[in-house]
């Protein structure tokens, strides 16, 4: 099969829905704004590096949800060349991926990354053209211990997901007093502490969090500042296609034949992310945990 290589450990896959409830007594017309993800970090070794930066990573995308000086959403797209500090796509699906500490921007990574369409979809509800290869590769640094054929192994986490973007963040402003380390990455082992709270709590006092740049994210969802450059009043009669950002979030629902209608089953939220009467929201993310030897 395309791209795969290395033992399947097994897969997870988290489903998210939303619909507006019918019990009120005044209707939403409009409809509300609703962009669902899941905010997990993750790292793949145990702890040998201080930080994630000899993690190898693909990412389907080569363009960026474009920010103003403040961080916020302009509307516009920025295209990435190959060799920029966030380009993750140049090195291609079939690797070998870049390793997200090369070439690594100064101040770390805290960016919406635009996916691309998936070439051939294999709609299982048939109503959607759907990715069928991994969007996102995370891979570990190269571990000391073996496989079960003798070589040396690492883990692999490929991600695919309903969602027209993924939000990638590298926690630089993490210290050592931040969250508290998992046993599995050298951090206090459960029945050295009680709760959770103690956990944390120890981590704040003697440095047992996770170090700068300590784990990466990667949140698949809308794109940031979606329902204001593709929803809000400003836009006028020009709607979604007075904005770069809504234009590629339109054509790239309407490749996908997607039914954009506003009424009952319709997924008009697919564009400006505006949940109407009737309508249910869905994004789902499936991670497959693989084994390959290097």
């Amino acid at each position: 099969e395309h791209g795969k290589k290395g033992r399947s450990l097994g897969k997870l896959k988290v489903v998210m829905r939303a619909k507006i409830r019918q019990d009120g007594e005044e209707g939403i017309s409009k409809g509300t704004p609703v962009n669902m993800t899941v905010h997990w970090g993750f790292r793949l070794d145990d702890g040998q590096d201080e930080n994630i930066l000899n993690h190898h990573l693909f990412l389907d995308s080569d363009k960026l949800v474009a920010l103003d000086e403040k961080a916020l959403a302009t509307g516009k797209i920025k295209h990435l060349e190959k060799g920029d500090g966030y380009d993750f796509y140049s090195h291609s699906r079939e690797g070998p991926h870049r390793k997200i500490g090369d070439g690594y921007p100064e101040g770390g990574i805290d960016v919406n990354y635009l996916l691309n369409l998936p070439e051939s979809g294999s709609p299982p509800t048939g109503e959607a053209l759907l990715p069928t290869q991994p969007q996102a590769i995370l891979t570990a640094p190269l571990s000391k211990s073996k496989s079960s054929t003798g070589h040396p192994r690492r883990l692999q986490l490929r991600f695919t997901s309903s969602a027209p973007s993924v939000q990638m963040y590298t926690a630089p402003g993490w210290d050592g007093n931040g969250p508290a380390r998992k046993a599995a990455h050298g951090g206090p082992k459960a029945d050295e502490l009680n709760p959770a709270a103690d956990a944390a709590e120890k981590a704040h006092s003697h440095g047992l969090g996770y170090a700068k740049d300590g784990m990466v994210f990667l949140e698949f969802q809308h794109p940031v500042g979606t329902v204001t450059h593709t929803a809000g009043e400003a836009l006028g009669e020009g709607g979604p296609k007075s904005t770069e950002l809504g234009r590629w979030l339109e054509e790239r629902a309407q490749k996908r034949k997607v039914d954009l209608s506003e009424g009952k089953g319709g997924k008009s939220w697919e564009v400006d992310t505006l949940l109407r009467d009737g309508q249910v929201y869905e994004n789902w993310t499936e991670i497959e945990v693989v084994e390959v030897d290097e």
